[in-house]
């Protein structure tokens, strides 16, 4: 199963906050509001089943071609002080390989961009691209990631993660995740897990406004990482986030 130009489109809403002081945070600032409007990071979407159980695969076959926006409300708090930012990321991805190691999960080879846009503060003014980046990893069929430390995106590792057996509505699991930040030249690394929480099959209306049946997931993490190098500036970074993500089990892709 080719999928020539499949699209997912997200819109994830972070706080993030960089503490300049060891010592207890004070301020944890709730995400920024964004709109319930329908738009293409926020289609028509609703869970229709009232009893469901699925099993989640990623199926990415050699030649398939994977273009994902993302945007991103970020709140940012340093000490006292608050504001926001607002990211967009074009990420163009060809899987070029598919393998079978021994004793291991099956795994697709990626390779691509990530171009990264942004606006500060969020919702004023038009959107500045910032950096491109080119990277290479592999993904396995339960959506583990491999990335070398010679690239530094995609900065969002392993998530989704999916456990091996079926999954019923109303299921809860936890899986490792990873996100890695390349601040001052620094490349951080921060291990978090992730809850899911599977809410039934429905559908979605995606970006070509065709209605397609989807399994719904909602997913949070949170994390504390000290961070303790010498004549580095931050001490420690604190992120939370919540959303929901949309899986098609038959394409064997997010939505």
């Amino acid at each position: 199963m080719t999928m020539a130009n499949s699209i997912l489109v997200m819109k994830t809403k972070n706080a993030m906050i960089l503490s300049l002081l060891i010592g207890p945070l004070a301020l944890l600032a709730d995400p920024v509001q964004v709109s319930n409007r329908v738009s293409l990071t926020n289609p028509t979407r609703a869970v229709e089943s009232e009893q469901s159980a699925a099993t989640f695969r990623f199926d990415l076959k050699k030649g398939d071609v994977l273009t994902v926006d993302k945007l991103q409300d970020i709140t940012l708090a340093r000490q006292q002080s608050q504001g926001s930012r607002e990211e967009r990321n074009k990420i163009i991805l060809k899987v070029t390989e598919n393998q079978t190691p021994k004793e291991s999960r099956p795994v697709a080879i990626l390779e691509g961009e990530f171009h990264t846009y942004a606006r500060t503060p969020a919702g004023v003014g038009p959107f500045k691209k910032e950096q491109a980046f080119r990277s290479q990893f592999s993904v396995s069929d339960l959506g583990h990631y491999e990335v070398s430390d010679h690239f530094i995106m995609p900065n969002l590792r392993s998530l989704p993660t999916f456990p091996e057996e079926e999954i019923k509505q109303g299921q809860s699991w936890i899986a490792p995740a990873m996100e890695t930040m390349d601040l001052q030249g620094e490349k951080i690394k921060i291990d978090m897990n992730v809850k899911y929480r599977y809410e039934g099959e429905g559908f979605i209306i995606d970006r070509e406004g065709k209605r397609r049946k989807a399994q719904k997931i909602v997913f949070s993490y949170q994390f504390v990482h000290p961070v303790n190098r010498p004549n580095f500036p931050l001490r420690k970074i604190v992120g939370l986030s919540k959303d929901e993500l949309w899986f098609d089990t038959e394409l064997g892709i997010p939505i």
